[in-house]
């Protein structure tokens, strides 16, 4: 999506090769620099009076359907042009219409030429705005396919674990399935944004869940601001970097492995910091990462520019850096 600076050198742009194109025609009865200044002055003025005028009606224009707003807008861009024109002719030492011809013909002329090229216009927006939710749709369908990718070993493991509990802990194996459902419903929730004390909740019970496996070989620390942000975030962009280091850091491991999760606020961002052992096995084949970090950073991708996820190794360790923008939706709790 163009920002509003890059959409306005757009349309000035497009104006400047407008008028050259215009100083360039045959049959121009003035000298072409001349004419190519005149154009610009009228064809900026006519630009940016129909933005201006868009800009100010638009709480209006949005409560029309779109074919009607296409229909204001032409209108709006006719009565600029007819407006310029009109005033320009009248006070420019240069004339815009051959001596002696009906003032109606310049009319008539401009706003034939503004009623194309507004259409036109209206045609190529239309055309990005397709392509961008085209985009948009690729790019939720890629989520959901790597989402599938990264459950069903998950949901045999726990699985396995309950069978293990039903007999010899009932409570036990109950609150495993609990937490595993709770996991489930909000990867298959529609909702674009969850808080981030939900999703440090799903990172809990999803620990609880993996403890069910690995008993006293699964470590935590965790360290997170008190009082903790009411910041809205993708959701399942934390618990899949929790899972892998698990999986790297404890599931390759014989012996006792401490994944640490720290959290901190820094200026105008929250950054999230996951770290797991490199085991011998884990260090072979660390590239296993990459499906789990694929799919978390395509869904910061979705959520903010500002949103990153770096990756390195150092120290025997495997860590994960994930930086959340603020921005001012931002409160404590």
């Amino acid at each position: 999506m163009l920002s509003t600076g890059q959409f306005l050198a757009w349309a000035f742009f497009c104006g400047e090769a407008l008028a050259l194109l215009m100083a360039l025609a045959p049959g121009i009865p003035h000298d072409r620099p001349v004419w190519f200044g005149v154009n610009s002055l009228i064809i900026q003025w006519i630009i940016f009076g129909t933005l201006a005028l868009i800009h100010m009606t638009h709480h209006g224009l949005s409560r029309l359907s779109s074919t009607a707003q296409m229909v204001a807008i032409l209108i709006l861009l006719l009565i600029v042009t007819a407006t310029t024109l009109f005033f320009f002719n009248t006070i420019l030492p240069v004339p815009l219409i051959p001596p002696g011809a009906p003032l109606q013909n310049l009319a008539v002329a401009g706003c034939g030429m503004a009623l194309l090229l507004g259409l036109m216009s209206i045609g190529i927006i239309e055309n990005h705005l397709r392509l961008q939710r085209l985009a948009l749709q690729a790019s939720q369908a890629q989520l959901q396919a790597l989402q599938a990718r990264i459950r069903p070993h998950f949901l045999f493991n726990t699985l396995n674990s309950a069978v293990a509990l039903v007999r010899s802990e009932p409570a036990r194996a109950e609150n495993l399935l609990i937490d595993m459902a709770d996991l489930f419903r909000s990867a298959l929730s529609p909702a674009s944004t969850i808080t981030l004390a939900e999703e440090i909740d799903l990172c809990r019970r999803y620990i609880a869940i993996e403890q069910a496996r690995f008993g006293d070989r699964l470590q935590t620390h965790w360290q997170l601001p008190d009082p903790l942000p009411a910041l809205a975030i993708p959701p399942l962009c934390l618990q899949p970097l929790v899972e892998n280091a698990v999986h790297h850091g404890v599931e390759r491991s014989h012996g006792s492995s401490l994944i640490q999760i720290h959290a901190r606020l820094e200026q105008d961002r929250m950054v999230i910091d996951i770290g797991n052992p490199l085991h011998a096995a884990g260090a072979r084949h660390h590239h296993g990462h990459g499906v789990g970090l694929e799919a978390v950073r395509a869904r910061l991708a979705a959520y903010s520019e500002q949103a990153r996820l770096e990756t390195w190794q150092a120290d025997g360790h495997f860590h994960a850096r994930l930086q959340l923008p603020l921005g001012d939706q931002v409160t404590t709790r």
